[in-house]
């Protein structure tokens, strides 16, 4: 435990210096600034401009989680993968310390954007009948909807290229889209790139007492089922490939 501990406090080190916390901090803030003065000028109902937020987040989530997840595997590239190949922790630990610091940086991140634009609610459109609990419970959505998203892209980063996750995370935005309308009404349980979208939504549906199906279990265990088979991948084939490059 000591040890993983130390290998999430490395890879804030190594992150401290790089653009990773400037993506964490600058694109919630420019994206609530924007609809904030955007919402201000057009007179929309704060319930309104806080449900188009969240759904934009939750459409962007896929791809900034890819461009995050490529940023981190270029500073392992830069230094030869010496964290995975040369430390005592190996391949797994190395890789869920990294995967467990993404995650803890994209919820500072929601965090950031929707109290940023709570108090933009308050004080620019000066609107404050939203309680900050629904605030609360809508950061939570989008960020649990999205935690999935940081192994997979690690690891298709790791096993295959940054363009290949990249190029998945335009995909996966795209179809977070298409299954935000009705055409994901009964499926979206099963497609993990819509799991942000559809949360903050159901969250919404929820607040206004119109029903809402959030599916948890079914989320859960594709999550779980999900990591099992990356920690599997890592445990023996990421082990063999670092023996085999040790070895020469």
């Amino acid at each position: 435990m000591r040890r993983f501990i130390r290998l999430c406090m490395g890879e804030c080190y190594k992150t401290k210096h790089t653009i990773i916390p400037a993506l964490h901090i600058g694109i919630p803030l420019a994206g609530s600034m924007v609809l904030l003065l955007y919402y201000r000028a057009s007179g929309a109902e704060t319930i309104v401009s806080l449900s188009t937020f969240t759904q934009l987040i939750g459409l962007a989530f896929p791809f900034i989680v890819s461009l995050v997840c490529a940023c981190q595997t270029g500073l392992e590239e830069g230094n030869h993968f010496q964290t995975f190949l040369g430390g005592s922790a190996g391949w797994f630990c190395s890789f869920w310390a990294k995967c467990l610091v993404l995650q803890i940086a994209g919820g500072m991140a929601v965090l950031i954007g929707i109290g940023s634009f709570a108090l933009g609610a308050t004080y620019l459109l000066e609107n404050a009948a939203l309680p900050g609990r629904f605030y609360m419970e809508m950061a939570a959505g989008l960020w649990l909807g999205s935690l999935i998203q940081y192994p997979i892209h690690l690891f298709l980063n790791l096993r295959f290229s940054q363009s290949v996750s990249m190029g998945i995370g335009v995909i996966q935005s795209v179809l977070a889209a298409l299954l935000i309308t009705g055409l994901g009404e009964g499926i979206w349980h099963f497609i993990p790139c819509s799991w942000s979208i559809r949360l903050s939504a159901e969250i919404l549906k929820s607040f206004l007492g119109l029903g809402a199906d959030f599916g948890w279990g079914i989320c859960g265990l594709i999550s779980i089922g999900a990591c099992a088979i990356i920690s599997l991948w890592f445990q023996y084939r990421g082990e063999l490939a670092a023996a085999s490059l040790q070895a020469e």
